[in-house]
């Protein structure tokens, strides 16, 4: 995307190009890494800002092309110790990167432990026997130490570099320099020990330790982390790369961006489906459980519509094309998803901010720690004592832990979402999703199915159900009504036979009058009735202001001169419309039901859901009106520094191009996905499925990654903050708060791989009441 600024030079305004470039970045193993990318290209002349995420390795830059280019940037990156490829270079080079990167991180923690393994035997043996020597100091365990530490350095000799490199080009000090530092110091002073002084306590195991204990948490950490952006992987895995083109009368294969809308694709038994489209001939049940979670295939016929990547499972399908590349709903997903994951949402922004001071503070300590010991230790051995402590401190003090943990369980959170039908437009919504205190549900089409169906059929004591059904449903062939469909296909559904009625008359607000089979059929309100056949209803009327308190709309049949029945239209609740309300009032959620609707009917609604609170005859632009008050209430949350008044977080769900205006003026903004484009566009969160259990889980989806979160802040200060003053007072070896900083770094991402079962609906935190409450 291209706009032009302007740049102030001297007393003139010149033009200036900008371009928005996006770039992923391999190789970083924590967010001090992105820091100092971001840094680097900031000094570089020619670009405006640049943004790196760390959890998924997403670089924007907005930079003037004239000064800068793409391969300019990627040089840029490349000297801090990266590789940057463009966002449109092909996904296997992407995976192609990820792979060499571990591979790369593979072979170091091999090594690292084939020369670190003898070392630490020494080790071992000097705690238990301090005067086993093999041949002396110098020539036996001490010279063999050396041996095997120094190409140790090389193995990870990635730290070093990596240190050098951000503070030669972007002049920030990264966790690279603790380890150096940690590691290096160790070595030399371990070096000048043993051939300028020729003296035995050398500190060559702590050196290979560290490097051998990091370099195993960060290729551990880099599995995790490649776990967690499966997702996108996995959706991009589902886009075909050809298709069977039908054209005139011949079948081809052809590689996908050979289509144009309007073409014909074959899509055979067990393929995947190539294009967004609509079934023009064939029929066969699709899976779709790779877009929308739901594990029973759907059956699709002529006129229904299918999405690429899903799978025909046993029948032959012949698709016109209504999409291709971005505008498939699989290229919208893996957007929503990317877009999501690369958003620099308000705790990730803090851990990062925190990560930049935190290193500088570390080495600020750690020369604290070195000077002190060095100049209140009086014992023989105080420089071991202050470069032994000082290392223990740079060590145990790296935040990578701490910047792993909100980054990984927003990434894994959102990716898995999109696998289960819940796509989530920004991390930032994922983020507030868990302090929402209202949601507000539209009611026709998201809390019912939005069609009429027949309820009852309440024939006369003697009738025949099944004779007034096929002569009111036979009647009612000619109309347009609503109800008239509703009444016409419960009579498919029972497998009445239908004719078609001799004469047809619709009186407008009353019903209708035909004639069917040589008989006067009337089906139509009490005024119809009572017109045609004077005190008719009245039987009936008891019964049918009954069911009308239900919420249901109720029609009179007669045949000929006296009343037989009655039939009962309504628009249903969805099935697990109860259970999603109850769960979510459980969890202190306040529900309310919003409707264009008559009280009367509103009221029977939310009788059946359990809805304390309706709004009903409201118009469309009021809608807005109600979700602004409810967000000017202000409610009482609970920290840990006592009660807190906030302003009230509301959700708005919804599907109608009616919803859309209140749906952008909610918090969070919740589509279903079975609804118009409209409301989905103006939505945060869209449900791929018509289901409204999909609410229950964004907002346990969201519960739980911040549960998780702050889990994972507990488990890095617990390995690392409380190590650090353990590490300072020589109570903490290096070599096991190296060991402490890899286990919390693998603790953190493994913690937040739970929330693959979130997604998929399989943990549940609710109280036993609640959850029967919902069945």
């Amino acid at each position: 995307m291209n706009t032009v600024a302007t740049s102030r030079q001297g007393f003139s305004e010149q033009p200036r190009r900008q371009t928005v470039s996006t770039l992923v970045v391999t190789g970083m193993h924590c967010s001090s890494c992105a820091k100092a990318i971001e840094r680097a290209l900031q000094r570089t002349q020619g670009v405006l800002s640049a943004e790196l995420t760390f959890a998924t390795e997403k670089l924007v830059v907005q930079h003037d092309p004239a000064v800068i280019d793409l391969g300019g940037i990627k040089e840029v990156v490349k000297k801090v110790g990266f590789t940057a490829l463009a966002e449109g270079e092909a996904v296997e080079t992407r995976e192609e990167a990820h792979l060499r990167q571990l591979r790369e991180s593979w072979n170091r923690v091999m090594w690292s432990w084939i020369l670190g393994m003898p070392v630490f035997i020494m080790m071992v043996v000097s705690w238990f026997w301090p005067d086993f020597y093999f041949t002396g100091y110098f020539w036996g365990d001490r010279l063999i130490c050396f041996l095997f530490t120094t190409p140790l350095l090389w193995v990870g000799r990635k730290y070093f570099l990596g240190a050098y490199q951000a503070i030669r080009y972007a002049r920030v000090a990264t966790t690279d320099v603790l380890i150096s530092v940690g590691a290096g110091s160790s070595y030399l002073y371990s070096v000048i020990t043993q051939f300028w002084f020729n003296n035995p306590n050398t500190y060559y195991d702590i050196a290979a330790m560290v490097i051998a204990f990091i370099s195993t948490g960060s290729y551990l950490k880099s599995r995790a982390t490649a776990r967690a952006s499966e997702a996108i992987r996995k959706l991009v895995s589902l886009q075909a790369r050809t298709a069977r083109l039908l054209r005139d009368g011949q079948e081809m294969e052809v590689p996908i961006d050979h289509l144009r809308h309007g073409d014909i694709v074959i899509v055979k038994p067990g393929e995947r489906i190539p294009v967004d489209g609509i079934v023009k001939s064939g029929a066969s049940a699709v899976d779709e459980s790779m877009l929308t979670g739901e594990s029973m295939p759907v059956e699709k016929r002529p006129g229904a519509k299918v999405a690429a990547g899903t799978i025909s499972k046993n029948g032959l399908l012949q698709v016109e094309v209504t999409g291709l590349g971005r505008e498939t709903m699989l290229s919208k997903i893996i957007k929503l998803v990317e877009q999501a994951q690369g958003e620099k949402v308000p705790i990730l922004e803090f851990t990062d901010k925190l990560a930049t001071y935190l290193v500088p503070f570390v080495l600020l300590l750690a020369a604290s720690v070195f000077a002190g010991w060095a100049v209140f230790y009086h014992g023989p051995d105080r420089w071991m004592q202050a470069v032994s402590h000082m290392v223990a401190v740079l060590v145990i003090s790296c935040p990578c832990a701490l910047t792993l943990a909100p980054g990984t369980a927003l990434m894994v959170a959102s990716g898995d979402a999109a696998q289960n039908g819940i796509l989530i437009k920004s991390g930032t919504v994922l983020e507030n999703a868990h302090k929402l205190t209202h949601i507000v549900f539209d009611k026709t089409g998201t809390l019912t199915r939005g069609e009429p169906v027949v309820t009852d059929l309440i024939a006369g004591s003697g009738g025949d159900p099944n004779e007034m059904l096929r002569l009111a449903a036979s009647a009612e062939r000619g109309s347009e009504h609503p109800l008239a469909d509703a009444i016409v296909q419960y009579a498919h559904e029972s497998k009445v036979d239908l004719v078609e009625p001799e004469e047809f008359e619709a009186i407008p607000g009353f019903g209708i009058v035909a004639r069917v089979a040589g008989e006067r059929v009337l089906v139509g309100n009490t005024k119809l009735i009572e017109e045609h056949i004077p005190g008719g209803a009245t039987a009936w009327l008891d019964r049918k202001a009954a069911l009308e308190a239900e919420g249901k709309t109720v029609v009179l049949v007669a045949i000929g001169e006296r009343v037989e029945g009655m039939i009962a239209v309504a628009d249903p609740v969805k099935p697990e419309a109860k259970r999603a309300v109850n769960e979510l009032k459980a969890m202190g959620i306040e529900v309310t039901m919003l409707t264009g609707d008559n009280h009367r009917t509103a009221q029977a609604i939310a009788r059946q859901l359990g809805i304390d609170r309706v709004i009903a005859e409201v118009l469309p632009q009021e809608k807005v009106n109600v979700v602004k008050e409810l967000q000017q209430q202000m409610v009482t949350t609970k920290t840990l520094f006592g009660p807190r008044q906030d302003r009230a977080l509301v959700a708005m769900v919804g599907d109608g191009i009616n919803d859309a205006p209140a749906l952008a003026q909610a918090d969070i903004g919740i589509a279903i996905g079975t609804g118009t484009d409209v409301a989905a566009e103006a939505s945060d969160v869209t449900l791929i499925r018509d289901d409204l259990l999909g609410v229950l889980k964004a907002v346990r989806l969201s519960r739980e990654t911040f549960r998780i979160i702050k889990q994972n802040f507990v488990y890095a200060f617990l390995f690392n903050g409380l190590g650090l003053p353990f590490a300072a007072i020589g109570y903490l070896p290096p070599i096991i708060a190296s060991a402490s900083m890899g286990v919390s770094s693998m603790l953190v991402v493994g913690n937040s791989l739970r929330l693959k079962q979130v997604a998929a609906g399989k943990v549940h935190r609710f109280s036993d009441t609640a959850g029967q409450a919902g069945r």
